[in-house]
């Protein structure tokens, strides 16, 4: 890397550490000061750099407040008649993101959560409860508007519908439609990024005869790669920037066979409208691509600073990471030339490199915990037989010559009828191997819960020029998703049913074949203290007033426990201070949980550590 990159990047350090409080709310990758140095150095010439840090400075992050602020504002320009009997609905399903900020809107201009339900319809059943309501008006939300291209495409299934529908999945019925024409339909975006949309929204208010206007919260119509930004000082510039992201956004776009012309208006961005627009939770088509798509540039992997949701899939399945090398080179470099000294702090997994722990920041694939599944626990961990019974063997010896009938129990007692112990005794038995299944079923959960424990270890690493004092770093959990530090919470499980007893029900010839003998075995007590509140949020300071030396780092080992087993990956949010910082630096850590069937040594010797008292004892 050449010596003025290195430069300038040390040269810009300040501000670029100030943006990451902005841009580290981004929920896809965490954005922190080494990802933008590596996304810097990736760059060939100092001038590129210089033009770049500018456009990453300019980059306008809108998390769920600003969105949800931006919304607001857009439905409060809807004529007040209209909002007598309003229906809402999100433009994507459950899973998108409107549908997300949709919910957290409507906190906001409801009362009370009862009253905003009746208001709200799934997309899928807006027709359904028009017809069925007569709204005063239907009001959909979203987070933005480009091209008009997606909100045609919805209007187009949703009304005439599609063979192979992407947005609408049941078309509006004829009786539908009729009313849905005649109801006044508003749509309320966060941001507007082109006037082009206006030409859609207008083609399809005509074609299908309806009372349709859209409300936004802001409009952006900047194309950040011409002149008429702020991002470009003159004409040259101009040139400069297009071809540099040009260039290297169609070496990103190989993977695409596109014809040339589709190409080309995409390389600065959906339409070429060199957006830098970002959403928490995902980004825009239009923003500008080396930001957020992955690829192969001169030979080597394209590692974006806000890699959109898809890219991200596919830099996880390459095992592409960060070169904690080409950092280190940097701020060493900047160490050396700079006379100003100041700490420089890093927080986040220690991950061996070597005979060396290093920090990851590859953010949610940074710390992948494996887990046995129940596949793996109920066959190679551990076993539990249910009793088995049999028909008796009848004896002529066992009959009343008074009735073929009554066999006796072996007490010699004629009143007690043998069928209906018999009877009492499956039943027993049946109640036993139900207790039995949920008992290990719930032992499995246990395994499952506790068996990460004590896998995750935090590194504090100062790569500043002088020492950082007074470190104190807080993690942020809620106990409904994980816990960390030493759980107290998990109740053990307990199995309280008794073996059938046969013999009581005994001819001369057993009923029933007894494999299992026993109650299976109880769990130890593991956790003494006080259990923490389940649902409330609690955290716990890894590192607190800790000195962290000149090039040196600091470790600490906290145990993580999933408690929310329909959730597999954890964002944990953190904050950091120290005394030479007077501003608190915030950054969110991910932990995947994966469930594995193949039990390795690894992960078999952890879990044996975990019940070392009960090795040995699962099976029998």
């Amino acid at each position: 890397m050449d010596d003025k990159i290195k430069e300038v990047i040390n040269d810009n350090l300040k501000v670029l550490q100030q943006k990451t409080k902005e841009l580290n709310k981004y929920n896809v990758v965490n954005v922190d000061l080494n990802r933008i140095i590596f996304f810097l150095s990736q760059f060939k010439s100092a001038d590129q750099v210089v033009f770049m840090i500018k456009l990453i400075l300019s980059i306008e992050l809108f998390d769920s407040d600003k969105i949800t602020h931006l919304l607001n504002k857009a439905y409060h320009q809807v004529d007040e008649n209209l909002k007598v009997k309003p229906l809402f609905s999100a433009l994507g399903t459950i899973q998108d993101s409107s549908a997300i900020i949709c919910y957290r809107l409507l906190k906001t201009i409801f009362k009370d959560e009862e009253g905003s339900l009746k208001h709200i319809s799934e997309l899928t059943s807006v027709g359904e409860m028009t017809l069925k309501d007569k709204p005063s008006s239907i009001i959909f939300f979203d987070d933005n508007i480009t091209s008009g291209t997606q909100l045609e495409q919805f209007f187009t299934e949703w009304i005439d519908g599609s063979e192979k529908p992407e947005l609408v999945r049941k078309p509006l019925k004829k009786e539908e439609f009729e009313v849905v024409q005649k109801t006044p339909i508003r749509i309320c975006y966060a941001i507007q990024l082109s006037e082009k949309s206006n030409e859609k929204i207008e083609k399809i208010r005509t074609k299908y005869k309806l009372d349709l206007k859209i409300l936004r919260g802001k409009v952006d119509y900047n194309n950040y790669m011409d002149y008429e930004s702020h991002t470009i000082e003159n004409p040259e510039e101009g040139k400069f920037a297009r071809e540099l992201i040009r260039g290297i956004a169609e070496q990103l776009y190989k993977d695409k066979d596109w014809e040339e012309d589709k190409l080309y208006y995409r390389l600065l961005g959906y339409g070429n409208l060199g957006k830098l627009v970002a959403f928490y939770y995902n980004v825009p088509k239009s923003f500008v691509p080396v930001f957020w798509k992955f690829g192969i540039v001169d030979g080597k992997p394209w590692l974006p600073l806000l890699p959109e949701i898809q890219e991200k899939k596919k830099i996880d399945n390459n095992n592409i990471e960060i070169d904690f090398t080409v950092i280190g080179e940097v701020l060493s470099y900047g160490s050396i030339k700079s006379d100003e000294r100041f700490p420089l702090l890093h927080f986040g997994f220690a991950k061996h490199k070597g005979n060396a722990e290093v920090i990851d920041y590859v953010n949610q694939s940074s710390l992948k915990i494996q887990i046995p599944s129940w596949k793996a626990l109920q066959e190679k961990i551990f076993s539990a037989k249910p009793v088995v019974h049999r028909q008796p063997a009848i004896n002529p010896d066992d009959y009343d010559e008074m009735s073929a009938m009554r066999l006796f129990n072996e007490n010699g007692n004629p009143d007690h009828l043998i069928e209906k112990d018999y009877s009492n005794y499956l039943k027993n038995v049946a109640e036993y191997n139900g207790a039995l299944t949920k008992y290990f079923n719930a032992v499995c959960d246990y395994i499952q819960r506790i068996s990460s424990t004590n896998q995750i270890k935090l590194l504090i690493a100062n790569q500043g020029n002088i020492r950082a004092t007074q470190c104190t770093v807080k993690m942020h959990f809620n106990t409904e998703d994980i816990v960390l530090g030493a759980n107290k919470g998990i109740p053990i499980p307990e199995f309280e049913n008794k073996v059938p007893n046969i013999k009581a029900f005994n001819s001369k010839k057993t009923f029933a074949e007894l494999i299992v003998e026993k109650q299976p075995p109880w769990l130890g007590e593991i956790f003494s203290s006080e259990p923490l509140e389940f649902g409330e949020s609690y955290f716990i300071r890894p590192f607190e007033n800790q000195l962290v030396g000149q090039n040196d780092n600091d470790t600490k080992t906290t145990e993580i426990t999933r408690m929310n087993k329909a959730i597999f990956k954890f964002e944990i949010s953190y904050e950091m201070n120290y005394h030479e910082n007077a501003s608190t630096i915030e950054g969110k850590l991910n932990v995947i949980f994966e469930e594995v069937d193949k039990i390795d040594s690894k992960l078999l010797n952890s879990l044996l550590r975990t019940f070392k008292d009960l090795a040995g004892v699962w099976t029998y």
